[in-house]
């Protein structure tokens, strides 16, 4: 899980700003189990996706629309494979009590937290770009437009890396007192937050004209639409369903994570919140 939440984690707390963790009375230790847990089988998932299949070992002809996709997929299987990875060290870190992990109250402990959480959500960034640049691809490969890896892989690994390091700088400079300042925490929270909130409004959207498209195109090739095209169109609005609704059964409960946070910290429902925290883990 990629939260803004546990990026407070790496700050350093006092009696007049307390953490996250103590306002929750958070007990960190089973938490981490499932982290470890669920990201273990992240990495397992994405070494799958990116290995190649037997299937495309004896394939001779790949469609160039299967090709663009494939490679999208891979390195969105790239991004989710390095990210688990950091979830699982940082897990790991926390549940040994790691020295560098569990002595926040030092500069260095601070700091290696810090890379650690950067990293994560870096690579978690990465897949929301990823998924966006999927959708965008769609469209295009329905409007018969050509393919530009290079762009997508610039979108797809820069942008999540400028808000990383925007988002982490205000947070963590000049020091780790986060929590003396609320811009500072806030500013760190909309660089996470924006990406996931671009790709559940504007991936709906391009589904929904890649779809129209596809069914213009359709008809006017072939100047007729039986109902193996209907099953067809189905077939591909199902998949297009599918895919955004994955993201948002994946993705939704950090926003609503964080709307809680922010609107009832005075009174934060504890075990609403950590439930929350669980459930964006399976």
């Amino acid at each position: 899980m990629s939260s803004p939440s546990l990026d407070t984690f790496c700050c350093t707390v006092s009696k007049d700003h307390p953490s996250l963790q103590r306002q929750l009375h958070f007990s960190s230790t089973p938490y981490n189990i499932v982290c470890a847990i669920s990201s273990l089988l992240g990495i397992l998932g994405a070494t799958y996706q990116i290995l190649p299949s037997s299937g495309d070992s004896h394939s001779r002809h790949i469609s160039l629309s299967g090709q663009r996709q494939k490679h999208i997929i891979t390195y969105l299987a790239v991004a989710d494979l390095f990210a688990s990875f950091g979830i699982f060290l940082r897990s790991i870190l926390w549940l040994t009590e790691n020295e560098w992990m569990s002595n926040i109250d030092s500069e260095a402990g601070s700091s290696f937290c810090a890379i650690i959480s950067g990293w994560i959500q870096f690579c978690y960034g990465a897949t929301y770009l990823w998924t966006l640049c999927y959708a965008i691809d769609a469209l295009k490969t329905v409007k018969q437009k050509i393919w530009t890896p290079v762009i997508y892989h610039c979108v797809a690994w820069g942008i999540p890396m400028m808000l990383t390091i925007c988002g982490l700088t205000v947070l963590y400079a000049p020091d780790f007192k986060c929590h003396s300042n609320v811009f500072r925490v806030l500013t760190n929270y909309l660089t996470t937050y924006i990406p996931i909130l671009t790709v559940m409004i504007v991936n709906p959207m391009l589904y929904c004209i890649a779809s129209n498209k596809a069914m213009q195109l359709v008809s006017s090739l072939l100047g007729r639409f039986t109902q193996q095209e209907r099953q067809r169109m189905s077939a591909l609005r199902e998949k297009f369903f599918s895919i955004v609704l994955v993201f948002y059964v994946c993705w939704l409960p950090n926003i609503l994570n964080g709307l809680l946070l922010w609107t009832t910290w005075g009174q934060l429902p504890r075990t609403f919140i950590i439930g929350l925290w669980y459930l964006m883990n399976m």
